[in-house]
């Protein structure tokens, strides 16, 4: 069992930089910046074919768009799949490594799993960010359903993985911190409608949240 204050550790720094300073509302929104055309992948990317049609995949696929610079094409995947249907497939964006492998390894093992698991999560909170500003710049431009949408779609992502109770912890409480994150601003975007209603069902739903973690 991975401490308490191991998860706080790892579910803070994620919120931290998911939600990253400047981007508050009053101080306007950001555009996410445009992908250069022929602007290199990042050192060490996975290509971006698309891998087999099978539930892991999927995540993998987010994953390796990402990592090839492909930023629209990724958050897309991600907010337009239905992860409820495929959380195994959410899982693999991270590590789909369960909490009773990851605790069966060695030590010298554990602590690169960890590592292992530390830096996917770094691209998942890269990429959550950018689905959040990218949210934010719906909202700014009048297209408040799209907003509402690209929100819901990363907290299906994050609870798909928070949910599944077998998946090691550290890679759960990446997704308690995705969920978070994505809850926070949809409650935000309500407000700003002055929809009470659907921002005290937002705060709710961030509030089990916390609550059960």
């Amino acid at each position: 069992m991975v401490p308490v204050t191991l998860r706080l550790i790892v579910t803070g720094s994620l919120m931290l930089g998911v939600m990253s300073p400047g981007c508050d509302r009053r101080q306007g929104t950001t555009t996410p910046p445009a992908q250069s055309a022929g602007q290199p992948a990042p050192a060490g990317a996975a290509p971006a074919t698309a891998p087999a049609n099978t539930p892991t995949a999927t995540g993998a696929q987010v994953r390796a768009l990402w990592l090839d610079g492909r930023k629209e094409a990724a958050a897309d995947l991600l907010v337009g799949t239905d992860w409820s249907k495929q959380p195994s497939g959410a899982a693999a964006a991270i590590s789909a490594l369960t909490e009773k492998d990851f605790a069966a390894l060695p030590e010298a093992q554990r602590q690169a799993k960890r590592d292992e698991i530390m830096k996917s999560a770094a691209v998942v909170r890269e990429l959550s960010r950018f689905v959040i500003e990218r949210g934010k710049a719906h909202a700014a431009q009048g297209a408040a359903d799209e907003a509402v949408r690209e929100m819901e779609g990363l907290d299906r992502f994050g609870a798909a993985i928070s949910g599944a109770l077998d998946l090691a912890q550290l890679t759960r409480q990446v997704g308690v911190a995705v969920r978070r994150a994505a809850l926070t601003e949809l409650a935000s975007l309500h407000q700003a409608a002055g929809n009470q209603e659907k921002q005290a069902a937002a705060r709710r739903r961030l509030d089990d949240v916390k609550s059960a973690n």
